[in-house]
């Protein structure tokens, strides 16, 4: 069932509800309701599923909770998180739409190994929202990603020294490519980045506009069975901090599969 529905020529489902807020439509903090102690956020961002979108979503986490350790997954497959898995631990902070966790060399892993399993052929997008508080540091800073041993891994996160987004992939024959945004994301503001890769060809969006752009040479995969982790990167047990997020706030994490698009910025 489709909840709201709006006329373009067709009738065509409404991805989210946006406010005047005297300046501009805005979605932030549109509709609340109340659960018995306080106000939450009633969901006006895309949800899970939609009626139609030949999509699936691998998985979605708001990091709505503010308190506790278990986050939940808002799609279909439950990849509920442990805030505490490991000792770096990321704190609860305030995000853009609600709730956000902050990371301060801090890491999560998703232990959940078919919903990343992604081939050459497959459609996939990752969108984060995020803001860094710090300068552009001199290493790669990663958001989500995984490593299937030497070959195989897939990334995404900033470049170093230059702060911009970036996107890396290696694949299972031993090749790799990456394609990187052209702002620099380190200026404490809040962003969506938007990761895609469609047929080979890698996109980069920033707040909806492409900031990057190619056809990928490889032809192997990406995955063959790895956990997904979140805030570092997977190298060795000894530097699971290198590619660690640092001062950096983490509003949400989307991982799609199928038919997808850059739906525009926050």
């Amino acid at each position: 069932m489709d909840f709201l529905n709006y006329w373009d020529g067709s009738w065509k489902i409404a991805k989210s509800l946006r406010y005047w807020d005297g300046a501009k439509w805005s979605k932030k903090h549109a509709f609340r309701r109340w659960a018995g102690a306080a106000w939450y956020p009633i969901e006006t961002r895309q949800p899970a599923v939609l009626t139609g979108d030949s999509f699936t979503t691998q998985a979605l986490w708001h990091f709505d909770e503010g308190t506790g350790n278990s986050i939940e997954d808002a799609s279909p497959n439950n990849i509920a998180l442990n805030r505490a898995l490991y000792a770096e631990a990321p704190t609860w902070n305030t995000g853009y739409y609600y709730g956000a966790l902050y990371f301060n060399d801090d890491r999560l892993r998703a232990s959940h190994v078919t919903a990343f399993k992604f081939v050459n052929s497959d459609k996939f997008q990752i969108d984060v929202i995020f803001k860094f508080t710090g300068s552009a540091p001199a290493v790669n800073r990663v958001f989500c990603g995984y490593r299937y041993g030497g070959t195989g891994w897939l990334w995404v996160g900033t470049e170093s020294s230059t702060g911009k987004l970036h996107f890396s992939l290696g694949d299972t024959n031993g090749g790799n490519d990456s394609e990187t945004g052209t702002t620099n994301v380190y200026d404490a503001a809040w962003y969506k980045a938007t990761f895609i890769w469609n047929n080979r060809i890698l996109q980069v969006y920033l707040n909806g506009n492409l900031e990057g752009s190619h056809t990928s040479s490889l032809t192997g995969n990406f995955n063959t069975g790895e956990y997904l982790d979140i805030g570092w990167y997977y190298i060795d047990v000894e530097a699971y901090d290198y590619y660690a997020l640092d001062q950096c706030y983490l509003d949400e994490i989307r991982i799609l599969k199928g038919n997808i698009c850059a739906w525009g910025g926050i």
